[in-house]
């Protein structure tokens, strides 16, 4: 089973902070395993971090493995020459970090895109209190800030 997967891709600034989401969606479980966003690498030489993000059942492998072994592959298609290292942020913390850090700036930043549904509606639910609803394909996120 594919399970609920979201893919976020974040541009990282020199101290490895998230700089921009430049591209991906929230997805949920009923989208099957054909998911893809689309993004504009647009800095050369800029580090780039493809997250994938699990906010329900994340793939379950065939004969009830540990997450490590779950089905799952990232595809690449670039129109020129890509740098790729796999990490889990299982042993990097400080990914992990930058990783929530970068989904409440998708949640803030992203918009809709040719081939990506993407909504965002914001309602102030008091005088300094704002809920965002982030809905992506298929998943709702919801946002409360505190101003």
């Amino acid at each position: 089973k594919p399970g609920d997967v979201s893919l976020l891709l974040m541009r990282l600034a020199e101290d490895r902070t998230v700089d921009a989401v430049v591209g991906g969606n929230f997805f949920c479980a009923d989208i099957m395993a054909r998911r893809s966003v689309q993004a504009t690498l647009d800095k050369p030489g800029a580090t780039y971090l493809l997250v994938a993000l699990c906010f329900g059942a994340g793939p379950v492998a065939h004969g009830g493995e540990v997450r490590g072994v779950a089905p799952f592959k990232v595809r690449l298609f670039s129109s020129r020459p890509l740098a790729v290292r796999p990490v889990e942020s299982d042993h990097q913390a400080r990914l992990a970090a930058v990783a929530v850090a970068g989904v409440h700036n998708a949640c803030l930043s992203l918009t809709p895109a040719p081939g990506r549904r993407f909504r965002r509606q914001i309602r102030h639910i008091g005088p300094d209190v704002t809920l965002f609803q982030i809905t992506g394909e298929g998943a709702v996120l919801l946002l409360v800030t505190n101003e």
